[in-house]
């Protein structure tokens, strides 16, 4: 049996001062491990003080910015509250403008309506005066036709009266998200929109810029109405110069500009103001005289820009003025690049107006320049236009496109004969051009070579041009349907829908025509042309230099005597492009 070992133990008595020093290393290495600790503790201490500072700076940046929140809010509907507001007045306004042009068109309506009644009562009267004096039954059957069709035009006459007037609407009201400040607010600024659907617009007036004669042009009886007018202070006698310029203003005025002095060769200052009613006021002067400049409206600005021109000292000119309609100012505006005289001007969109060509000291032009109206700037553009020409008309048929028509241009010079001192020649090319991307489209040109004295727009797609012929005889007038010589602006005449009875109709690709009044006599027929002119004349001023008279040719000399139009009935033509 194996002897059983028992496990051996120090003693002090063994160990000595060994065990001492044992327990003196393990109580330096405890207190080293304590300090350890401690600063640990410290250190984890202090950490989560930072992190409780931290979370409090975090939680009082939350709160700034909860405050800078709900201020940012608060301003945002204030914002809201205060844009609202100012839409309704401004609907207010829109709504008042288009009351008034209704019940003027209205007014006019039914002033015609009163004047065919009129007329149909003194036709019964005579009708039943000549049936008297028949006594059998078949004379009343044989002119009974007539009497019937006027009844009918009457009761037709009386079912338009009856009709309720459409000429507003509003958009369909869109609840906003508020998600973007400047989203909600450009979308509060449509809230309420009113499309104006009224059938008013600017009248046909034609002015003979000689004599002072003033017409106005009625397209459903293919007639010119005199307008007569007051002139209490004898203006037109006396103070009103020849060969202004005018323009229509919205509330049923045309400002007329400039122009030459009656009996001297001056450039005129003046501008006067000419009523529907034809009275005729003085507003003012222009900053200098000048006469042969271009002139078109900025009628969302309430204002009317008179470009360029001659002045009788100082030439030709590159000043612009603008005039203020509710002000009744003129105002100088900043100049253009390239001077010019006889150049066409007019307002595209919302934000430009356009120059196109002209005549200076040297030569006809074909530049472009455009006009910033939010930075009164003039640029020259890149792009040219397809001829030099000048003498011509600018009108604006949407936001994108502009129509040139008619003006003069230099003959190739090897076929100007030597002994010919005309070197310029009449153009009869029509031109589209597209101001978003610049590009020029040629439309369906004039059957002729005519000069034209002054070209009136309806709005509606229809040119009404007075075309003069050799200087010799009235005007021809003649009318030009873009919509038919450029089939893709159907879509811009929504209005007509609701106008197609009062609209004339035009088929194919023809531009129908009719023949102008003849003159009352034969002596007054020997005299001078009717210049009808919201645009002067293509005559040139007769002080102007005799190197700008070899391109523009010899001026249209006018009488004093007055030229009246016989009232009757023409037929209209027909002249195809085939």
């Amino acid at each position: 049996m194996e002897e059983q070992q028992h496990p051996t133990y120090l003693t002090p008595q063994h160990s000595g001062g060994g065990l001492h020093k044992t327990n003196s290393d393990y109580n330096a290495s405890l207190l080293k491990e304590g300090h350890k600790i401690n600063e640990k503790v410290k250190s984890l201490v202090k950490k989560f003080e930072d992190k409780i500072a931290a979370c409090k700076l975090k939680q009082d940046q939350v709160n700034d910015y909860k405050i800078h929140i709900t201020d940012k809010i608060d301003q945002f509907f204030d914002m809201v509250i205060k844009r609202i507001n100012d839409r309704r007045e401004k609907l207010k306004v829109d709504y008042k403008n288009i009351e008034a042009k209704e019940k003027r068109r209205l007014k006019s309506k039914q002033m015609k309506m009163e004047r065919d009644l009129q007329e149909l009562r003194a036709y019964y009267n005579d009708f039943q005066d000549f049936f008297s004096e028949f006594d059998s039954e078949m004379d009343y059957l044989a002119n009974k036709a007539s009497l019937d069709g006027q009844i009918q035009e009457l009761q037709a006459i009386e079912k338009e009266l009856k009709k309720s007037t459409q000429f507003f609407k509003s958009s369909d009201f869109k609840f906003p998200t508020f998600s973007y400040l400047n989203t909600e607010l450009e979308l509060l600024d449509n809230l309420g929109k009113i499309n104006n659907n009224s059938d008013f617009s600017m009248p046909l007036v034609a002015f003979n810029t000689h004599t002072l004669q003033i017409y106005n042009y009625q397209e459903a009886h293919r007639d010119f109405q005199e307008i007569k007018f007051t002139d209490e202070d004898q203006l037109a006698q006396h103070d009103l110069p020849r060969y202004f310029k005018t323009l229509y203003i919205p509330d049923d005025r045309f400002l007329l500009v400039g122009g030459q002095e009656r009996n001297v060769p001056i450039s005129s200052q003046k501008s006067y103001l000419i009523d529907d009613k034809g009275k005729l006021g003085y507003v003012g002067e222009m900053t200098m005289g000048r006469q042969y400049f271009a002139m078109c409206g900025d009628y969302e600005n309430e204002c009317a820009y008179v470009i360029g021109g001659y002045n009788h000292e100082r030439g030709i000119m590159n000043s612009v003025e603008k005039f203020n309609f509710k002000a009744r100012k003129w105002l100088p505006a900043e100049q253009i690049n390239h001077a010019r005289i006889n150049a066409a001007a007019c307002k595209c969109g919302n934000k430009y107006l356009y120059l196109f060509g002209g005549l200076d000291k040297k030569d006809f032009l074909d530049s472009i320049e455009r006009f910033n109206l939010q930075l009164d700037i003039w640029t020259v553009l890149k792009i040219r236009m397809p001829n030099r020409v000048a003498n011509l008309f600018a009108y604006s048929l949407n936001s994108e496109y502009i129509i040139l028509m008619g003006g003069m241009k230099k003959k190739q010079e090897e076929f100007v004969p030597k002994e010919s001192k005309k070197v310029y020649e009449l153009d009869n090319r029509v031109f589209a051009f597209k101001t978003s991307n610049q590009k020029w489209k040629d439309l369906k040109p004039f059957p002729f070579k005519k000069k034209f004295g002054s070209i009136q727009y309806n709005g509606y797609g229809k040119f009404f041009c007075n075309v003069i012929e050799d200087n010799k005889e009235l005007p021809q007038l003649f009318v030009y349907d873009v919509r038919t010589a450029f089939p893709q602006f159907d879509k811009y005449w929504e209005n007509e829908r609701n106008q197609r009875e009062g609209l004339q109709k035009i088929k194919g690709k023809d531009i129908k025509f009719h023949l102008a009044y003849s003159l009352s006599s034969k002596q007054e027929k020997q005299h001078g042309i009717m210049t009808y002119s919201t645009y002067e004349s293509t005559s040139m001023p007769k002080p102007l230099d005799k190197e700008l008279m070899d391109y523009i040719g010899e001026p249209i000399h006018m009488q004093e005597s007055s030229v009246g139009v016989q009232h009757k009935a023409v037929e209209l033509q027909e002249l195809s492009f085939e």
